[in-house]
């Protein structure tokens, strides 16, 4: 079953990105160029990403994600936001209640103590200006 339910995404994920990338989206473009990875969605609604050839580099296991800004993506996991990088792999551990695209290398960062108040990280997760 689970060899299905794999083979089905691989199916999926390389009919997405041919799809993507034949349509000049900015993001499947970046992708192509290997700057970024393409976000798809499976059945039950979790977030995974696969390159410009459709290859599956994270399977669907996120609960959201954003778009991704200089390199990294904001992911949803378990109710925190943290970010991967464009290899899909952990570049900051989730542990913000909110999480915004890196722009000029800073992103905004929300934290609830007790209600949300923001400030700006760096790409280490390190807040430059507290919440």
């Amino acid at each position: 079953m689970r060899r299905t339910i794999l083979f089905a995404l691989t199916v999926f994920a390389a009919l997405t990105a041919a799809i993507l990338i034949s349509s000049g989206l900015p993001a499947a473009s970046r992708a192509a160029e290997g700057e970024a990875l393409i976000r798809v969605t499976d059945e039950n609604n979790k977030v995974g990403f696969i390159n410009a050839q459709g290859e599956i580099v994270v399977i669907p296991q996120f609960d959201g994600a954003q778009e991704f800004s200089e390199g990294v993506v904001a992911v949803l996991a378990n109710g925190k936001w943290g970010y991967l990088d464009s290899a899909g792999q952990v570049a900051i551990e989730p542990q913000f209640d909110d999480a915004g695209p890196f722009l000029e290398g800073r992103a905004l960062a929300g934290v609830k103590e007790p209600g949300i108040r923001y400030g700006f990280i760096d790409p280490t997760g390190q807040f430059v200006v507290e919440p």
